[in-house]
């Protein structure tokens, strides 16, 4: 039976799921996570989940939580765990600003208020009756070779950053403006790669938002290309920098 399900909580977010639903067959914590676009030997795909949220920030902080990339991932687990899944694969999020607004308040000081949307999607995968899963294959990256250390949330983060030869000039801006492209826009400058490894364990986020802090210390437009792994229970993330025309 296909299905088209969207609920929302009091938090703002919404989450929404294309595909059939079986009986649950295990709890949200119990949902297994595959790296990779395509699901383990044994496992089907049974439809995709989307869950979103709106963050609204300014100069006094967060105004609406929780909506963060981990709160809208634990939603997709949930919903994963309640059409029947197994495990989700191909995890996923992006940021998208909706709109920055610029006003002048008493004193003369400028407050900026900006609205982001937080979309995050992974596809849901089922275990075929009678099949084992199979011992995952153990990854061996070659370790990072960090040329300096970013504190995130407490989680010390490895950071390594190889800057183009032929990127131009660019000042340090504010987090906040580092945007998220896809792909590479071809009439902007490339500033370099930024690659990310947690010290310790983390979660995605973390080695995300590391990428970030680098990014705006260069003073990069945007992030694109942005890829993240799995290693154990650490997380590294490689992104090319974007910079201004």
């Amino acid at each position: 039976m296909a299905l088209w399900l969207v609920a929302c909580s009091s938090s703002g977010a919404s989450v929404s799921y294309t595909g059939k639903e079986h009986p649950r067959a295990v709890g949200p914590e119990q949902i297994e996570s595959h790296a990779g676009s395509e699901p383990l030997p044994g496992y089907r795909v049974i439809g995709v989940v989307t869950a979103r949220c709106t963050l609204l920030e300014g100069a006094s902080g967060v105004f609406e939580s929780p909506c963060s990339k981990e709160a809208m991932l634990g939603l997709a687990r949930e919903r994963a765990s309640i059409v029947g899944g197994h495990a989700v694969v191909d995890s996923e999020c992006r940021e998208r600003l909706v709109d920055k607004m610029v006003e002048n308040v008493d004193g003369g000081s400028v407050e900026t208020t900006t609205r982001t949307e937080i979309i995050c999607q992974a596809t849901v995968a089922r275990r075929e009756r009678g099949a084992v899963m199979p011992p995952r294959r153990k990854r061996s990256p070659s370790p990072l070779r960090a040329t300096e250390h970013i504190d995130v949330g407490g989680t010390r983060v490895g950071v390594s950053f190889e800057r183009d030869p032929a990127a131009p000039p660019s000042k340090p801006r504010d987090e906040r403006d580092v945007g998220e492209l896809a792909a590479f826009p071809q009439d902007h400058p490339r500033l370099g790669v930024v690659v990310a490894e947690c010290v310790q364990d983390c979660a995605r986020s973390t080695a995300f938002r590391a990428v970030r802090k680098k990014a705006a210390l260069v003073g990069a437009l945007s992030i694109a290309e942005l890829r993240c792994e799995p290693i154990g229970q650490r997380w590294r993330c490689r992104a090319t920098l974007v910079g201004e025309r």
